[in-house]
């Protein structure tokens, strides 16, 4: 069974494939890491966890 193909959209209506997205998420997250993480952290996070902390961080 094929993965489906997610992609996701900024405000400003560009629209990213999920591995860029997660791209961008993690680097942001490196940069300027959520209370209770560090930059080490979130390098070695898994692409879920990483999706699940960046939903409930904006939700």
């Amino acid at each position: 069974m094929e993965k489906p193909i997610v992609t996701y959209i900024d405000p400003d209506g560009t629209v990213y494939s999920e591995q860029e997205h997660l791209k961008r998420i993690r680097e942001k997250y490196i940069k300027n890491p959520p209370p209770g993480y560090t930059a080490e952290e979130i390098r070695n996070m898994g692409d879920e966890d990483l999706l699940d902390m960046d939903y409930f961080l904006n939700e």
